[in-house]
């Protein structure tokens, strides 16, 4: 009896992510097929290079969705999804209980940077600042919970993206074409688990270094012979999160 095809470490994580491709021999377009960084498996990357293809190379949307595989109406829905939210608007969504549509992860993420930059801002504030920014009008309540729902979410489950994600991966793309590997801060996650996780790692990272702004006198390694189990678990984290954030090579 033949022995069905053991899944590989990066399709596993891909698949428990929900962002496998399950035709990846159907993307024809040249990245994928001459450079190990552009995966035709992992689904999110291949939507946002599809829609960049359009967008930035001019390609037309009927070339664009033949070359990698797809029809029109999967192209448009990419394409919102890109426009509405960047690259976090191409991961799948989540099951379970959902808040106000207006409310999007990119919202959170704006507010959240704006107020590490200026606790001061009242949440008046922040309101316009999402209406001038995003275009939409946000009900006061409906902030302060979601919001609240974001300071109960633990380090290990936060998902919430960084508001400049898409910008991150930009820059990532460019230094590998250029072949400066050594620049590319995350590339080994990228890798080994697809684009969805390292924009997970990055919006961990992110929450991670605003929790070091909210305490900065707090010193980078504690002497405690018997420390708090909240701060090891922390500590173990951080290292996990920056050995994961390190540079494949080769």
């Amino acid at each position: 009896m033949r022995k069905a095809k053991k899944q590989d470490t990066k399709s596993a994580a891909l698949a428990q992510d929900g962002v496998l491709n399950p035709d990846p021999e159907a993307v024809r377009d040249l990245l994928f097929v001459g450079n190990p960084f552009f995966d035709a498996k992992d689904l999110v990357q291949v939507r946002y290079e599809m829609v960049r293809r359009h967008q930035v190379d001019g390609v037309a949307i009927s070339e664009a969705a033949a070359t990698f595989g797809v029809t029109r109406p999967t192209f448009y829905k990419a394409q919102s999804a890109l426009q509405s939210a960047g690259v976090a608007g191409l991961l799948p969504n989540r099951r379970g209980p959902k808040g106000g549509h207006k409310i999007s992860a990119e919202v959170i993420a704006f507010v959240a940077d704006l107020k590490a930059a200026s606790p001061e801002l009242t949440t008046p504030q922040c309101l316009d600042a999402i209406e001038t920014r995003f275009g939409v009008t946000v009900h006061r309540r409906s902030l302060e919970r979601a919001l609240a729902r974001k300071k109960k979410t633990t380090y290990f489950n936060l998902i919430v993206p960084p508001a400049d994600a898409t910008d991150r991966y930009e820059e990532l793309r460019a230094a590998v074409l250029r072949g400066e590997l050594a620049a590319c801060f995350g590339l080994g996650i990228l890798r080994r688990q697809g684009l969805a996780a390292w924009i997970r790692a990055l919006g961990q990272r992110r929450h991670a270094e605003m929790a070091y702004c909210d305490h900065p006198t707090t010193p980078a390694i504690k002497i405690d012979p018997l420390p708090a189990a909240g701060d090891l678990t922390r500590l173990i984290a951080g290292i996990i999160i920056a050995i994961a954030m390190e540079p494949a090579h080769g």
